[in-house]
């Protein structure tokens, strides 16, 4: 099917001469005005074809004729039984003011509301016109509107051929991308607006200019939401107000006047792609931002010069190489701290096994020495008197406490350690991803390795600390109650 204006300059041409022709549209409606002088009747089975053939993209047609001698409309909506008469009736009618010279008015107006979501552009001028009245923020507004209540643009080409263009985003994508938004930037006016880039991939596919242009402008007033950190449109000037703070802060106020180069908005379009792809977003805006800054034009963000992308992916490669230079850095504190934690355990079980030692060889000691200068001395019936008894009990009770003062301190010591090891572990959870984190400390087998080898040596050097007193118990009491040396011979 050609393009739809076609037909409005042939069904103007029926009636006569036109002259003071006019073009309004809007996206609901599409309004073509003239004037002819000298009135004449048109062909009724042109007429009726031609209204016939908008049906396509038009729910209804209206023709309306006004002079100061006729008053006459044709509504024509592809139901109406009785479009042959109407025509017929107004033919007969114009036919007698047809030598009669007079100004008649002749409105052709097209409902372009359908039920597919198909927006049909007749008068691409026209229609940017419409859109383009009222400021950035009215712009924005209608254009709002045509995203979310239309899948299609039907555009005519240059040749009177049409194109489909396919336009907006799917919604998954778009509550994605909002939602990334929302954590790096500030854009007061969301509640109204969930526009995306995406939206507009459809630019460079279009052929007219006014229709590029704007979409073009469109577009680059969204990618600045999602790339500055603060933006708002002006409810007075309805002008566009972006802030970006990066090595420089930059604050511009964008009228709907500025002029802007497709090379600028394809620079921002391809920042925004690389900030919102696989990856930490945050990281990403803060570099660009630091960049863009530098690279800005007159201290404008309207301006940009041309390689700022291939600056920020140079800056981001040099990011890179640090983060790796300080993840390796990070990686050999982890695995120093483990081995630092198992040479603590080791400490703290070999300190338990020390008290035992000292405890147990003083006790020891003290009791052999003694017991063999009384066998040598031979002076006492006894081995074991009752003051050195005595004596070993004391010793005993203090040894005794010994070991339960040891046990509270190795069980401090593993809680410390324990809790030493927490504390280092959540400091690095800042620096890295828990997962990775996990995967570097081996899921903390290690440390558990090293809080079970506290535990088990804390069982087993106690049993053996216990024993050992038992069996001195034991040995001396024998020895204090039954054993005595033999008496000297007698001379």
């Amino acid at each position: 099917m050609k393009s739809s204006r076609s037909f409005f300059e042939v069904i103007a041409a029926l009636f006569g001469e036109p002259s003071n022709i006019t073009e309004r549209e809007t996206t609901a409606e599409y309004i073509y005005s003239y004037q002819i002088t000298t009135l004449k009747s048109p062909d009724k089975s042109v007429l009726e074809s031609k209204l016939r053939s908008l049906l396509p993209i038009a729910k209804s047609t209206t023709i309306s004729i006004d002079s100061d001698i006729i008053n006459e409309k044709i509504f024509y909506s592809g139901c109406n039984e009785t479009i042959e008469e109407k025509i017929s009736l107004l033919s007969d009618i114009l036919s007698d003011q047809e030598s009669e010279e007079n100004v008649t008015n002749i409105t052709i107006k097209l409902d372009k509301k359908t039920d597919q979501r198909e927006l049909f552009i007749i008068n691409p001028k026209a229609l940017v016109d419409f859109w383009d009245d009222g400021g950035i923020y009215k712009s924005l507004e209608k254009i709002n509107t045509v995203i979310l209540n239309y899948d299609q643009l039907i555009i005519p080409n240059s040749d009177e051929s049409i194109r489909r263009l396919r336009i907006g985003s799917n919604t998954t994508r778009r509550n994605n991308i909002l939602s990334k938004r929302r954590t790096s930037c500030h854009f007061s006016n969301e509640s109204q607006f969930s526009l995306i880039p995406e939206d507009f991939d459809f630019i460079e596919s279009i052929e007219a200019d006014p229709l590029k242009c704007f979409f073009r402008k469109i577009k680059f007033y969204c990618l600045l939401t999602f790339i500055c950190d603060y933006s708002r449109l002006d409810a007075n000037s309805s002008n566009l107000i972006v802030a970006l703070n990066g090595y420089k802060y930059l604050q511009t106020e964008i009228d709907q006047q500025e002029e802007i180069a497709g090379a600028i908005v394809k620079e921002y379009h391809q920042i925004y792609k690389w900030i919102y792809s696989e990856g930490d977003t945050s990281d990403k805006i803060g570099l660009a931002r630091n960049i863009i800054s530098i690279h800005s034009q007159d201290d404008s963000l309207i301006f940009l010069r041309s390689g700022t992308m291939k600056s920020i992916l140079s800056g981001y490669q040099i990011y890179l190489k640090e983060n790796i230079k300080q993840y390796i850095e990070i990686k050999n504190k982890l695995s120093d701290h483990i081995h630092d934690s198992s040479l603590k355990a080791m400490n703290i079980a070999n300190g338990l096994a020390s008290y035992l030692k000292n405890s147990i060889f003083s006790l020891v000691s003290f009791f052999i020495s003694v017991i063999l200068i009384r066998l040598l001395a031979q002076k006492e019936t006894k081995v074991v008197s009752d003051d050195v008894y005595i004596i070993f009990i004391m010793l005993l009770v203090i040894s005794t406490f010994v070991l339960f003062f040891s046990i509270y301190e190795i069980n401090t010591e593993i809680k410390r350690f324990d809790l030493s090891y927490s504390k280092f572990k959540n400091r690095y959870k800042e620096l890295l991803n828990k997962d990775d984190l996990s995967r570097i400390l081996d899921n903390d087998e290690q440390h558990l390795s090293d809080m079970t080898y506290l535990q088990e040596k804390k069982i087993s050097y106690t049993a053996i600390w216990s024993i050992i007193l038992f069996l001195l118990f034991v040995v001396i009491s024998c020895m204090w109650a039954f054993f005595e040396p033999p008496l000297p011979p007698t001379a």
